[in-house]
């Protein structure tokens, strides 16, 4: 196995340090390009797979916790909160620190430093879909305003008045976001700029597919409303949720009634009313022909596709209901007697698949609709692919299951020491087609939430931002991960 750390070390130059390791006795790799050094755990060679990591930015003070750090879609741009100076001269916490990579004239890459200064920020950096735009909060004075490329919106005076996250849509060419005033106390949306109607509160703002329509949860008055590109629907004791399907017309929400029964509207028709929907299951397949839920009886959960109820058990798990790419297979966890104590398994169309498990996370079709997997858990976590179960890890990262273009491989992140990795022994890595990959140590400095991580050194796979493997080819993929104050691009290939 060859594992290579390219890191560029100033505007145009890059330095290259190779290790090929034949002999697997050898267990500890260190490898230093720069001052803080890289370490790398081989536990196994596997003989048709190689390694690179690519040195992107250092992240410097980062403010409290690394989950302030945000990467554009596209991984040419990076920005996070950082210690610094004010507006004031007074040393706060109120730097966006952005890095944007730069093509220089000899055609080689690197990356271009800016700072942008408030008297502090609120929530995270947001990066548009194309990667190009960027919109954060931030406040100057007692003032609290949306800043989009640079440009400031209107500025909201009270320091109790409230603005929420920046949302682009998804052609990158619109945003909107949510503002609350205290005095008046109002709610409205803010899209492109316009102002939308008041009301006492506004929440789950969101754009179509197709980026030309908008909806939102409204109140006012004691009533429930869904705003669909300024228009109001019929009033509810409360909307729960609202999804747009994959082609942009149909749009679906879940209320609840004058009675307290629960049912879900779509094109603006109501539902069978149930005791329940189940929090999260609301779905469209990707054709937009279909819909699927789960609701509850007082015994019972179960799902609805379309009309057609489903069998019912004990409960259905929240957010587990997912179609396959072709739209012809629906698969989702349920809570079973039968299987008691190992309540949970996998029910594809309507049938059970394979065994019962404490716990399973995860279910992922593959891009031909064919193979299906999941991570279970038992006294161990594995996955199990096509009903076939694989190795035994002390942790699997279910969110992190991806089949290749072709869907003949499959890969995951695992660990070696639970969900978090406290100790020195802990390590982290790719599993493909059950075979492992470099092991990368886990020594964590925790800071703040346990699921966020500074990484004393060695490398930290990055899953607080929302990182995850990526095939580029069938016979490769990507990932982000981080060493000291590093971060790094980790590519691997199948020989």
């Amino acid at each position: 196995m060859k594992i290579s750390f390219l890191r560029s070390v100033s505007i145009g130059v890059t330095v290259s340090v190779y290790l090929t390791a034949y002999s697997q006795s050898q267990k500890v790799i260190t490898i230093s390009p720069h001052s803080d050094g890289l370490y790398a755990y081989i536990e196994k060679w596997p003989s048709d797979r190689s390694v690179s990591a690519k040195f992107l930015i250092n992240i410097e003070n980062v403010i409290m916790k690394l989950h302030t750090v945000r990467i554009s879609p596209n991984n040419k741009r990076i920005a996070y909160w950082a210690d610094g100076w004010n507006s004031r001269g007074n040393y706060k916490n109120y730097n966006l620190v952005v890095y944007e990579e730069v093509t220089l004239v000899s055609g080689k890459t690197d990356y271009r430093k800016r700072v942008e200064t408030y008297d502090e920020f609120k929530s995270l950096p947001v990066f548009s879909p194309n990667s190009k735009r960027l919109a954060y909060i931030a406040k100057e004075g007692s003032q609290w305003f949306v800043v989009i490329d640079g440009t400031e919106s209107v500025r909201y005076s009270n320091t109790t008045d409230l603005i929420g996250e920046p949302i682009f849509s998804l052609d990158s060419q619109h945003l909107a976001y949510t503002a609350q005033t205290s005095y008046p106390y109002i709610a409205y949306v803010v899209v492109d700029g316009v102002k939308g109607e008041s009301f006492e509160d506004v929440s789950g703002f969101a754009f179509a597919p197709n980026s030309s329509r908008w909806a939102y949860r409204a109140r006012k008055n004691n009533q429930s409303f869904v705003v669909t590109d300024s228009t109001k629907s019929k009033a509810y004791n409360a909307v729960l949720s609202l999804l747009f399907s994959p082609d942009s017309k149909r749009l679906a929400y879940v209320v609840e009634k004058q009675s307290g029964e629960q049912c879900v509207v779509l094109d603006g028709i109501e539902g069978k009313p149930y005791q329940e929907i189940t929090k999260g299951t609301l779905i469209f397949s990707p054709n937009s022909k279909k819909i699927a839920y789960a609701a509850r009886s007082i015994n019972e959960g179960f799902v609805i596709v379309d009309s057609t109820v489903q069998k019912g058990y004990i409960y259905i798990k929240e957010s587990s209901l997912v179609f396959s790419p072709d739209s012809k297979h629906l698969a989702y966890v349920a809570g079973s007697t039968s299987s008691w104590p190992k309540q949970q398994l996998v029910v594809i169309d309507g049938r059970e698949s394979g065994e019962g498990y404490y716990e399973i996370q995860g279910v992922t079709f593959s891009p031909n609709s064919e193979r299906v997997a999941y991570a279970a858990r038992d006294q161990h976590w594995f996955v199990v692919v096509d009903e076939q179960k694989q190795s035994a890890y002390e942790y699997i990262y279910g969110n992190s299951i991806v089949f290749s273009p072709d869907s003949k491989r499959i890969a995951y992140f695992a660990s070696t020491g639970g969900t978090y990795g406290y100790t020195q022994k802990d390590r982290i890595f790719v599993v493909l087609d059950g075979d492992e990959g470099p092991h990368y140590s886990f020594v964590f400095e925790i800071v703040g939430d346990p699921i966020y991580y500074t990484g004393r050194y060695n490398f930290n796979i990055l899953s607080i931002l929302g990182t995850r493997i990526v095939f580029g080819t069938n016979n490769s993929f990507h990932y982000l991960a981080m060493s000291g104050k590093s971060i790094y691009l980790i590519e691997e290939f199948i020989n």
